[in-house]
């Protein structure tokens, strides 16, 4: 509070002279803090001391020199304890340099002078500093319009910090994205947002060089909230300054009733191409995998890698196709693909060649009243030779040969 400038000129000059012990001791513990660096706490002791005795120079001095030390022009910004600190200092200089300008110019005179020029650098008064921080905002934090008017996104300046706070709005002002970047590169935490505000996706990029990538675990979500897909990624880095992200680890999806969709793993090694620095193999299943319908019953069990297992199911839990191996000479072959109708009668059968060569297969299928629909061979994939065709009483009808 400002004090009245013909009552400090009265009692500037007469310290703490002919006041009570209390009050004494109060000012001492008001020195002390400010010795020690705790300046709120000097800035407490005051007010005592003041509730008991009028403003002296010593105290007013005492008060400056504290806030001085409170204040940060550096924070600022937007910052309402900050202007505050500002105002009040601002007005008790003056009052200083008002009431002590016909005394003798000392070392302290100089020094609030200097204060007060300083101060003359920020805003003047509280309109001052609402548009200043308007005009800072601007700057710090540059925005980007759609057509329409609406914020599309706002890049947020940090302190001390090469990176910014990101973030992307739909037209409709819901917000699509948020991150830090470092250029044009997402790094650290993002989440990723539905048009309605769901959560859409989060998860993690790793600052890889000239491009991120995906890292560690992500989830993705439906725009009801719903858990969509578990996953985990390795980001690899190659010579070439390029980043991608494999999928590895385990792997969940789910139906947007909540119901399980897809659950296995993929590849956890990385395998690099001459001259490519990627591999097709990589994104790689492993292990069993098992996929279901939306009514929770098994769809599909396939095995990947050095696991040997097909199981094709229709929604009703019939079997709808199966394939059997065998070891030949400590290789795992392919030797029948079998498929079924939804009744559980045989539809087709394709046996494979284990001795002379495993790129042939015979083949056979049937009506659905088990009738031979037809037959022939498979060589590398294709219809190869003599092919017959039957109807659904078992009469040939066709034959050709490929």
């Amino acid at each position: 509070m400002k004090k009245s400038i013909l009552l400090l000129l009265l009692l500037l000059t007469i310290g703490v002279q002919g006041q009570d012990a209390v009050t004494l001791l109060k000012f001492e513990e008001a020195e002390k803090a400010f010795n020690s660096g705790d300046f709120k706490t000097v800035l407490e002791k005051l007010d005592e001391v003041e509730a008991m005795a009028q403003p002296t120079s010593k105290t007013l001095y005492l008060r400056i020199a504290s806030l001085n030390h409170l204040f940060d022009g550096d924070k600022l910004f937007n910052n309402p304890e900050q202007y505050e600190l500002l105002e009040g200092l601002r007005d008790y200089v003056n009052t200083y340099l008002e009431a002590m300008g016909n005394y003798e110019l000392d070392d302290r005179f100089r020094e609030v002078y200097q204060i007060g020029e300083d101060l003359k650098n920020y805003p003047e008064n509280r309109a001052a500093w609402e548009k200043w921080n308007q005009e800072e905002d601007n700057r710090r934090n540059p925005k980007e319009y759609y057509p329409s008017g609406a914020l599309k996104s706002i890049t947020k300046t940090k302190e001390g910090s090469k990176t910014v706070a990101w973030q992307a709005y739909y037209e409709n002002g819901q917000l699509k994205e948020e991150g830090e970047k470092d250029g044009e590169k997402k790094i650290g935490p993002w989440k990723h947002y539905h048009e309605n505000g769901q959560l859409a996706a989060q998860g993690t990029y790793w600052d890889g060089g000239k491009i991120t990538g995906k890292i560690g675990k992500w989830y993705y979500y439906y725009d009801n909230g719903k858990t969509k897909e578990i996953a985990h990624y390795k980001s690899v880095s190659y010579t070439s300054g390029r980043v991608r992200s494999h999928l590895w680890g385990p792997y969940r999806s789910w139906y947007e009733n909540g119901q399980l969709r897809e659950q296995g793993t993929y590849k956890e090694e990385v395998t690099l191409l001459l001259g490519t620095g990627y591999n097709e193999d990589n994104n790689k299943k492993t292990g069993v995998w098992k996929e279901y319908y939306e009514n929770g019953q098994l769809k599909l069990k396939e095995g990947h890698g050095d696991q040997y297992v097909y199981e094709a199911y229709y929604k009703s839990g019939q079997l709808k196709a199966i394939k059997e191996y065998v070891k030949v000479n400590r290789k795992i072959l392919l030797r029948e693909l079998r498929t079924y109708y939804e009744d559980g009668d045989l539809k087709s059968t394709k046996k494979y060649s284990l001795l002379s060569d495993s790129n042939k297969a015979s083949w056979e299928a049937y009506h659905s009243n088990g009738q031979l629909k037809e037959e022939g061979k498979y060589k590398y994939g294709d219809k190869h030779g003599k092919w017959s065709y039957y109807d659904q009483n078992g009469n040939l009808i066709k034959e050709e040969r490929l």
